[in-house]
């Protein structure tokens, strides 16, 4: 049922608090760019304030796709995955403070990755339950391969123990996604912006480095004999 229905017709919602039904009736598959975003590579989408930029990214999700064509998620081409910035406190006030003693480039991307690491596993998380597997020995090499070995790359000193006869495999990657953020963010709260004018001797950042190269780029998930939904690019 809609969520608009009733509703007053001037309020402001913005596509993320849609249903799936609602964005299905509202979107219309009209712009150029909409055929681009869903091919393979990289694109653009240039566009002011409200021409849809934000609708066509949500109408590309799983629960709209699912609706939309009257398939199960397994059956979808793709897995179409959102990840927002302007709310993951990517710029936080504390990080400042580290500005010409770390590497402030290494830790901004750090943070990025964790940030889409979280949200690509909510995701898996909340449909893991319609993932097909052929056998636990391709999901556990997948673990092995795209997950662990990057995180050991990456100076993960404590891996999880992801135990894969249980249905609940993202949702034990995603609780150790977590625990990477929130390590994090208590290495920053702590952080004291007098500190840099007494000594950089005082900070030292001992925390895992996340990498695009070496952890984001091969974590994908590929089943040769189904569509590809657990593969994406960015």
């Amino acid at each position: 049922m809609s969520n608009l229905a009733g509703k007053n017709p001037f309020t402001v919602v913005s596509p993320e608090g849609l249903s799936a039904e609602d964005v299905i009736r509202l979107f219309v598959e009209v712009a150029p760019e909409y055929n681009q975003v869903r091919n393979s590579g990289h694109a653009m989408i240039i566009g002011s304030r409200g021409t849809g930029k934000s609708m066509m990214f949500r109408y590309l999700l799983p629960d709209v796709q699912t609706v939309k064509n009257n398939v199960c998620f397994s059956q979808l081409p793709l897995l179409a995955i959102h990840v927002p910035i302007k709310n993951a406190q990517l710029q936080l006030t504390e990080l400042k403070c580290l500005d010409d003693i770390h590497s402030s480039a290494l830790i901004n991307e750090h943070f990025l990755v964790v940030h889409i690491l979280i949200v690509i596993l909510r995701y898996l998380k909340q449909y893991e339950t319609e993932i097909r597997v052929e056998d636990n020995v391709q999901l556990e090499k997948f673990i092995d391969e795209c997950f662990i070995d990057g995180l050991v790359a990456c100076g993960c000193k404590k891996v999880p123990l992801v135990d894969v006869s249980k249905k609940d495999v993202f949702t034990q990657m995603h609780k150790y996604a977590l625990t990477l953020y929130s390590d994090f963010i208590g290495f920053v709260s702590q952080a004291d912006p007098l500190i840099p004018m007494q000594g950089a001797a005082e900070i030292r950042y001992n925390l895992p480095l996340l990498s695009y190269q070496l952890f984001l780029l091969p974590f994908r998930y590929y089943q040769k004999h189904s569509a590809p939904y657990l593969h994406y690019s960015l």
